[in-house]
């Protein structure tokens, strides 16, 4: 086992990760051809007409914790990024964390280290990423679970709820 996988072992293991998974917030979803230093986790998402009862994330964890985690909804059936209309929608800051204007394959967050790489000015506006608990999945996971969980959440896009 490589050293980032270690990590990962450890923190899905954690109190905090394993609280969530008892409470049915979110889970490791097995996938034999995902391969390592890529995972699949599920997300729960609160009730919106039209729209999936969770949300995938493929994670890549690459020198993880060291190198924080980066993610992109990921479709379980088809084993691609998940197709931008059927991503979440929101308002406010859901709309800003799940946009899906600005060309990447990550989630526009500073949670997430392509995206806080990309930004070299959250550097001082968000110093705290640099920080154990933005490069832990634990807070990643648990950042997006509130978002799809709250009243910013509208419901995928394509169900016409953003």
């Amino acid at each position: 086992m490589t050293p980032d996988q270690a990590a990962f072992s450890a923190h899905v293991a954690s109190e905090n990760f394993q609280a969530g998974v008892l409470r049915g917030k979110w889970g490791i979803h097995e996938d034999e051809t995902i391969q390592w230093p890529n995972v699949v986790l599920w997300v729960a998402a609160v009730e919106r007409p039209k729209s999936p009862e969770r949300y995938f994330l493929k994670f890549s964890l690459s020198q993880y914790p060291a190198a924080g985690p980066t993610s992109h909804f990921w479709d379980p059936t088809t084993k691609q990024k998940l197709d931008n209309a059927k991503w979440p929608g929101g308002k406010e800051e859901a709309d800003i964390v799940f946009r899906i204007d600005w060309g990447t394959e990550s989630l526009y967050t500073p949670h997430d280290r392509v995206t806080y790489e990309r930004h070299p000015d959250w550097v001082t506006k968000y110093p705290e990423p640099k920080e154990k608990p933005y490069h832990s999945l634990y807070h990643y996971v648990n950042y997006i679970s509130g978002l799809l969980n709250s009243e910013l959440y509208t419901g995928s896009r394509n169900a016409g709820n953003s």
